[in-house]
C-alpha cells in the first residue's frame, strides 16, 4: 500500500510531443500550404510540368491511350501521400496533352453526343492546356467526370478575339451559368471559373450555346469536396514536348503563361528527353535559359521549385542524357533550389538495367511499374 500511495503522489512526466509540423527542407511554400491543407483552411496544389514521361506515355499500353494517364507518376504521387496520411487527388485534366484521343488517355473526359466536339488540338503550341475545344456547328458537350463526392468546379478557358460562350451544367441538366470567351478588349488569355454544386457525385457538362458560331477552347478541368481539403496534384505533361515548347511565351495559354492560372504551391519540372534524344540537341546556353523561364515563371506564381532529372533512355543517343543531367543540377544549385531529384537513381543507371528490372516500356518511357518508382522518389522528396 505504501508503495502504491508513493507511486501515486509522484509527479506526472513530460506531456509527450505531438506530431512535428509538416515542413520539407527547402519547400518552405510547399510546406506552409500543406499545413493551411491539414488546417482545412484551403487545397495545396502540386503542379506536375514535363513531357510523355510526366503525362504517362506507355504507363499500361504503348501509347498516349489505354487509360495510361491513371498510370502516369503524378497520378500515382496522389495515391501514395494518399495512403501515407496526406489526403490527395487527381481529379483534374489539363488540355489533351497531345494525345489524338483524350478520352482514350483519360476516359474521364468524354463527348456524350458523339463526334461534335471531339477536336482535340495536338499542335506544339496547344497540347498541354490549349485542349480541346466544341466546334463550330451544332451543339456538342464535353462532359468530365471526376469521380467521388465533389461539390465545386473549376473550368479553364481560353480568352480570344473570337465571340463565343461556354455553357455549364451538371448530370446533364439545365444550364447553370454561361461563360463569355470574348477577351474584349484584353489580350489572349486563360479565364477561370469556379461553379458550386450541392455536394454529391457529379458530372460536368460543357457546351457551345447553338448561337455562337466560333469555337469555344477548354483548357482545364478540375473538381474538389471544399468540405475535405486535399493536395490538388495537377499532371500538366505534355507528350513529345521540348524545354522549348514548354517555355513558348507566345501562345496565350502555352504552359509557362498558364503558370499563374495554375496557381500552384510546387512545380516539379521533368523535362529533357525531347532535348537530348536528338542528332542536334539545344545548346547548353539555350536549354539551360529555357528551364531557368520555367523556374522563374513558377516562382512568380507563388510556387517552390523542384527540379528533376529525367528517366535513362535508350537508343542512340542515351549518351547525350548525363550531359544533360548536369545542365539541371546547375540551373538548380544556380537559384538555389532543393537539389533535383534523379529518376536514373531509382529506375537505372542505364536503359538496359531499367528494362532489366521491368520499368520500362520502350527506348524513352516507364511502364506503371517504373512510373511508380518515380512516383516515390517525388513522394520522398517532397513529404
Amino acid at each position: 500500500m505504501l508503495a502504491f500511495d508513493l507511486l501515486k503522489m509522484a509527479p506526472a512526466g513530460p506531456t509527450p510531443p505531438g506530431p512535428a509540423p509538416f515542413a520539407v527542407p527547402g519547400l518552405p511554400r510547399w510546406s506552409a500550404a500543406v499545413r493551411a491543407m491539414q488546417a482545412g483552411q484551403r487545397n495545396a496544389r502540386l503542379l506536375c510540368l514535363g513531357d510523355s514521361t510526366t503525362a504517362g506515355h506507355g504507363a499500361y499500353a504503348v501509347g498516349m491511350g489505354d487509360n495510361n494517364k491513371a498510370g502516369s507518376w503524378p497520378s500515382q504521387l496522389a495515391s501514395q501521400l494518399t495512403a501515407r496520411g496526406l489526403r490527395a487527388s487527381r481529379r483534374n485534366t489539363r488540355g489533351n496533352q497531345n494525345a489524338a484521343d483524350i478520352t482514350a488517355f483519360d476516359p474521364r473526359v468524354s463527348f456524350p453526343d458523339g463526334t461534335e466536339g471531339r477536336t482535340v488540338s495536338s499542335g506544339v503550341n496547344n497540347a498541354t492546356v490549349g485542349g480541346f475545344f466544341i466546334g463550330t456547328t451544332g451543339t456538342g458537350r464535353v462532359r468530365f467526370d471526376p469521380g467521388g463526392v465533389v461539390d465545386t468546379f473549376e473550368v479553364y478557358y481560353a480568352l480570344t478575339l473570337s465571340v463565343s460562350a461556354l455553357s455549364l451544367a451538371v448530370d446533364g441538366g439545365a444550364a447553370l451559368a454561361t461563360l463569355s470567351t470574348d477577351r474584349g478588349a484584353g489580350v489572349n488569355r486563360i479565364g477561370k471559373a469556379t461553379l458550386s454544386v450541392p455536394r454529391g457525385v457529379h458530372v460536368l457538362d460543357l457546351a457551345k450555346p447553338a448561337e455562337f458560331a466560333n469555337i469555344a477552347w477548354i483548357c482545364g478541368l478540375g473538381a474538389h469536396d471544399s468540405t475535405q481539403r486535399e493536395i490538388s496534384v495537377l499532371n500538366a505533361g505534355w507528350s513529345g514536348a521540348t524545354s522549348g515548347d514548354l517555355a513558348n511565351t507566345v501562345v496565350a495559354w502555352n504552359t509557362i503563361n498558364a503558370l499563374a492560372q495554375q496557381a500552384p504551391d510546387l512545380a516539379v519540372i521533368c523535362i529533357g528527353i525531347n532535348d537530348f534524344n536528338a542528332a542536334a540537341p539545344p545548346s547548353e546556353e539555350t536549354f539551360k535559359a529555357n528551364v531557368q523561364a520555367l523556374v522563374t515563371a513558377s516562382v512568380a506564381a507563388g510556387a517552390d521549385v523542384l527540379l528533376a532529372v529525367p528517366n535513362p533512355i535508350g537508343g542512340s543517343y542515351a549518351d547525350n542524357h548525363a550531359i544533360f543531367a548536369g545542365y539541371v543540377v546547375d540551373v538548380a544549385t544556380a537559384n538555389g533550389l532543393k537539389a533535383p531529384i534523379d529518376f536514373r537513381s531509382v529506375l537505372g543507371s542505364t536503359h538496359t538495367v531499367a528494362h532489366a528490372a521491368g520499368y520500362m516500356r520502350d527506348d524513352l518511357h516507364p511502364n506503371a511499374a517504373g512510373y511508380a518508382q518515380m512516383a516515390e522518389a517525388v513522394r520522398r522528396a517532397i513529404s
